[in-house]
């Protein structure tokens, strides 16, 4: 894993020389989930009004848009 300029950045799928640069967060009972795969020239949003984290849902729609 990398950082760059405060977004993580890990390889697509294990194995994969694709990546996906990503970054969460959440306040006052609101959480998000961003994501952005270059080189397949796609990206997710995850928005929720609840305190339960996102990341695994953006995780897995980001993996199924860049296949």
């Amino acid at each position: 894993m990398r950082i760059g300029l405060g977004w993580l950045i890990v390889p697509l799928q294990r194995g994969d020389d694709r990546t996906m640069a990503w970054h969460n967060g959440g306040t006052g009972g609101h959480r998000s989930f961003v994501a952005v795969a270059p080189q397949s020239r796609a990206g997710v949003a995850v928005l929720t009004s609840s305190a339960r984290w996102v990341d695994r849902l953006g995780v897995d729609l980001m993996r199924a848009l860049a296949a």
